[in-house]
């Protein structure tokens, strides 16, 4: 985004001398493979063990910390570890999402467990538009996503009283949590078989998307524009980059105005990458350093307050790194060598399903939502930077108010776009 600013890369370090900048590599990541050969008993001990030590080693410092506690399985395994490394006087923060996607209940049955005090914040909807502003420009690039606010808003709690949290991030992509990796690998298994391609895509489009929203794994609405998204999804499974644009970006190539991009569709030449290894890779060289990771940096230490991430670990991964694929995905559900490892402390959340962390498309969604449209995407703004077309708008907005979950998730980016634009650095 910014000319003759170059980003430094995951494992790397660099060197001036005044005259020249050199990269240097100081690790470099091993691919996944099933190498480990201990029995699954002994690779959950292990495992444990190793996640206890990378949270006592961030335990270290000169102030009391806090944990930002969700209800599901990755944070519980932090806050417990913290516990048994001997944290004292530790704080646990949740974030209320209201209604069907709170959490609240879960996190505190937790931190009961653990007599660790719990502290709930609630974010308020007339405020939503002003949060958001301010998440969007602390931000060094622009980060189309809603969850932004109320991270923003849980983080400037946190301020209130703790100056370092122990957090979750990382542990989907250490663990294939994500929900993507199981049908992506499932496609994977038959990229090069163009009539199956065809045949399942046929069959999902002909389904209404009333029906397949019961395997959507959100408390929202599926809608057309998602259930077209999983068509474009199979339709370009022979081909790993494609396939991975289509389940994570927010808008289709048809929606840019790229038609022609889905001609690609039907290339006849298969493309490997979506077995459990590269989508591994994937999430490791792009979602965790440009999204997951940025977003906690950046809103953390716009409020003063560092985050700390125990999941990212040097020897945490490469003991992962050759677990067999069973110990993270099976048909008892994801992460497995997580959940043994917390049915082994005899925590009670270890088969907790994944939730994820979002804003729920609800009616006070959509109200904030439209009220952030109302000035950032109003025809003077679209025109002030003549990026977006009013049509997007106007067509995006409409499916917002009938629910659609991705329109959501558009809207929210859309907006962000001219919110980071309109900062005075770009005078």
């Amino acid at each position: 985004m910014y000319l003759n600013v170059r980003t430094v890369q995951p494992g790397e370090y660099v060197v001036s001398n005044g005259r020249a900048i050199t990269r240097r590599r100081f690790w470099s990541r091993r691919r996944f493979s099933e190498t480990a050969h201990a029995s699954p008993d002994q690779l959950s001990e292990q495992f444990g063990e190793l996640l206890k030590s990378s949270v006592s080693r961030e335990l270290l410092s000169d102030v009391p910390l806090g944990v930002l506690l969700s209800g599901g399985v990755d944070s519980a395994a932090v806050l417990q570890s913290a516990i048994e490394a001997g944290a004292k006087n530790l704080i646990a923060y949740t974030y209320d999402m209201t209604e069907d996607a709170s959490e609240v209940q879960d996190a505190a049955e937790i931190a009961k467990a653990h007599a660790v005090e719990h502290r709930v914040v609630s974010g308020n909807e007339t405020e939503f538009a002003d949060t958001y502003l301010r998440a969007v420009q602390c931000m060094d690039l622009p980060v189309g996503d809603a969850i932004i606010a109320p991270t923003y808003e849980l983080l400037r709690s946190v301020r209130q009283d703790r100056k370092v949290v122990l957090t979750g991030e990382g542990a989907d992509e250490l663990m294939a949590g994500y929900a993507h990796i199981a049908p992506l690998r499932l496609l994977g298994r038959f990229a090069h078989l163009s009539l199956s391609r065809k045949v399942i895509a046929s069959a999902v489009r002909l389904t209404p998307w009333q029906l397949l929203d019961a395997f959507f794994p959100y408390e929202a609405v599926l809608g057309k524009s998602g259930k077209a998204k999983v068509v474009d999804i199979i339709r370009s499974s022979y081909d790993a980059s494609l396939a991975l644009d289509n389940a994570t970006s927010i808008f289709s190539p048809a929606e840019l105005g790229l038609d022609d991009h889905l001609a690609l569709y039907d290339s006849p030449t298969p493309a490997p990458g979506l077995d459990l290894a590269s989508l591994i890779d994937w999430g490791f060289d792009s979602w965790l350093p440009n999204q997951i990771l940025n977003k906690i940096d950046q809103l953390s230490m716009a409020h003063g307050v560092e985050a700390r991430v125990p999941y990212v670990d040097v020897e945490l991964y490469e003991f992962v790194a050759a677990l067999p694929t069973r110990l993270l995905i099976s048909r008892k559900g994801n992460k497995r060598i997580l959940r043994d490892t917390l049915d082994r402390w005899r925590n009670p959340v270890a088969e907790r399903p994944k939730r994820a962390f979002f804003t729920p498309v609800n009616d006070r969604h959509r109200r904030e939502l439209t009220f952030l449209a109302k000035e950032w995407l109003s025809p003077a703004a679209t025109k002030r930077h003549d990026i977006i077309a009013d049509t997007v708008v106007t067509r995006t907005m409409s499916k917002l108010n009938g629910g659609d979950f991705l329109a959501a998730k558009q809207v929210a980016t859309l907006a962000a776009l001219h919110i980071w634009l309109d900062q005075d650095f770009l005078r």
